[in-house]
C-alpha cells in the first residue's frame, strides 16, 4: 500500500515538474494559454489515477473484512470491560463487608464471588469467609452480608485459618 501511494506521488510530482519546465519554455500568448488548459489536465489525471485503478470488488471485500475486525474489537473490549467490572465489584464488594466486621471486631478475610444477570450485569453471588470465628460471629456476618449484598446464608462458604 505505502509503494502505491509512493508511486502516486511521484507520478503528480513528476507531471508538476514536466509542466513548469513546458510553462517557462512557452512565449506568452494563446499557446501558453492553451498549454496550461492541457497542463491542469495532465495534473488532474495524474492526481485521480489510484480512483481510476480501483477494483470495486477488492474495495467492497476489503471494507466487509475491515467491519468484520472492528466488529470482533468491539466484542472483546465487551469482555474486557465485563471482567473488569465483576472484579471490581467483587473488591469493593468483600472490602465493604470486611469494613463493617472489623467495625463489628470480627476479625476475617472475605472474598466475594459475583455472577453476571440476564442483563449482562455481575451482581455479589456468593462470599467466603476465612477465620477462626465463633457462632454469633458468622451469625452477624451472615447478617451482613443478606443485608448489604443480597447473599443468602446459603450461599456463604466458611473456611478457618490453618
Amino acid at each position: 500500500m505505502t509503494e502505491g501511494i509512493r508511486d502516486w506521488l511521484t507520478g503528480i510530482i513528476a507531471a508538476a515538474l514536466l509542466l513548469t519546465v513546458v510553462y517557462g519554455i512557452i512565449p506568452d500568448g494563446t499557446v501558453k494559454k492553451i498549454s496550461k488548459i492541457t497542463g491542469g489536465l495532465l495534473m488532474m489525471i495524474a492526481l485521480l489515477r489510484p480512483v481510476t485503478g480501483l477494483n470495486l470488488e477488492t474495495l467492497s471485500s476489503n471494507m466487509t473484512a475491515y467491519r468484520a475486525e472492528i466488529g470482533s474489537y468491539g466484542e472483546n473490549i465487551e469482555q474486557a470491560n465485563g471482567h473488569l467490572l465483576k472484579t471490581i465489584i467483587e473488591e469493593r464488594s468483600a472490602a465493604y463487608i470486611l469494613e463493617r466486621a472489623e467495625a463489628s471486631g470480627i476479625n476475617c478475610n472475605i472474598a466475594v464471588a459475583c455472577k453476571t444477570g440476564e442483563d449482562r450485569y455481575p451482581y455479589p453471588y456468593e462470599a467466603t469467609i476465612t477465620g477462626s470465628l465463633s457462632q454469633k460471629e458468622k451469625k452477624t456476618l451472615r447478617s451482613l452480608l443478606e443485608a448489604d449484598l443480597a447473599i443468602p446464608g446459603e450461599r456463604v462458604h466458611w473456611k478457618t485459618e490453618e
